[in-house]
């Protein structure tokens, strides 16, 4: 489906802001499983899974996971 990348890419974008910009004292405005899923998860196969961004991504884009 044309879009669907950049709507993934730009989804991953919001959450990585809202992942690194959180306070670390104050109530963040993601809940806190959806940020420790996401860090703990995609950042950290990102350098060690051997897939592509793209690939990746897309791999975690799959709403079985319950991830995202």
């Amino acid at each position: 489906m044309p879009g669907a990348d950049d709507a993934l890419f730009d989804d991953i974008e919001r959450r990585l802001r809202a992942l690194t910009t959180a306070p670390l004292h104050a109530p963040a405005a993601m809940p806190r499983r959806c940020v420790d899923e996401f860090a703990d998860g995609f950042l950290g196969h990102a350098g060690h899974s051997g897939l592509t961004a793209r690939q990746l991504a897309r791999r975690w884009e799959d709403p079985s996971r319950g991830y995202f």
